[in-house]
C-alpha cells in the first residue's frame, strides 16, 4: 500500500487537487491530508472527504510527521496540496523503491508559459546535480527507512533539504524519477518570477552559509 501524505494550511486548491484521487483503489493507496488549523479547516465538509483528514500543529514537517505516525502503507510519498502527480505514478513509486529506499519526481509547472518552463528545467538540472529533490517534487520512501530516520526534523523551513542532506551522509542513493509532476506556479505568479526566484536562491546560499533555520523562517 502506498500512503499519500498532504499538509495543508488554508489550501485554496484543494478541491481541483482532490480531483485527481478519484476512483482510487483504497487496496493498494490511503490518501491522508493533515491540516495545520483546527479552526479554519481547508476541506469544510470531511464527511464527503474519501481519505482521512485530521489535525496537527501548524508546520509543514509536524503536519507530515503526523500523518507518517498514522499511515498503515509500506510507501509514503509526501505531496504538497498544489502538485498534480503523472499518469501511472504508484507503478512508477514501485519501480523506483525495488532498488532503492528514497525517491522523488522530475518537477513541472502547470502553469507560467515559458518562464515555468524554464524554471521547471533549470531545478531539474539542480537537483540532478545536487542529488537533493526538494519538497515540491513529492519525495517518496519506503516507510520502514523514513521510520528508521526518525521522520522530517521539527523545523519551520528547510524540511525536505534537511532529510534529503541527512539522507545523502548515511550514503544512501536518492533516485528521481524521469516522470513529472505538475506544481502550480502561483508565488511567482502573485509576486513577480525574478523576485521569488531571486529569494529562494538568496535563501538557499545562505543556509549552506550555516545561517540557521529560524533565522532563515524571519
Amino acid at each position: 500500500m502506498i500512503s499519500v501524505i498532504v499538509p495543508v494550511y488554508h489550501e485554496q486548491q484543494i478541491d481541483p487537487f482532490l480531483a485527481q484521487f478519484k476512483g482510487i483503489d483504497f487496496k493498494t493507496m490511503e490518501l491522508i491530508v493533515v491540516d495545520g488549523d483546527k479552526d479554519s479547516p481547508t476541506i469544510s465538509d470531511s464527511a464527503s472527504f474519501s481519505g482521512q483528514y485530521v489535525f496537527s500543529d501548524p508546520g509543514r514537517a509536524t503536519q507530515m510527521n503526523r500523518g507518517a505516525a498514522l499511515a498503515k502503507g509500506e510507501v509514503l510519498l509526501f505531496l504538497h496540496a498544489d502538485t498534480w502527480l503523472p499518469e501511472g505514478w504508484p507503478e512508477e513509486v514501485c519501480r523506483i523503491l525495488s532498488y532503492r529506499s528514497v525517491g522523488a519526481f522530475d518537477l513541472g509547472f502547470s502553469d507560467g508559459g515559458w518562464r515555468g518552463r524554464l524554471l521547471a528545467r533549470v531545478a531539474s538540472f539542480r537537483s540532478r546535480l545536487t542529488r537533493i529533490p526538494f519538497g515540491d517534487q513529492a519525495q517518496f520512501f519506503q516507510k520502514e527507512t523514513f521510520d528508521k530516520l526518525g521522520g522530517f526534523d521539527s523545523v519551520s523551513i528547510m524540511e525536505d533539504v534537511l532529510m534529503m542532506q541527512r539522507i545523502r551522509r548515511l550514503g544512501m542513493a536518492i533516485e528521481i524519477s524521469r516522470q513529472v509532476v505538475f506544481s502550480s506556479a502561483r508565488r511567482w505568479v502573485q509576486n513577480g518570477w525574478l523576485q521569488v526566484t531571486i529569494r529562494h536562491l538568496w535563501l538557499q546560499i545562505q543556509y549552506y552559509s550555516g545561517v540557521p533555520v529560524a533565522e532563515l523562517r524571519r
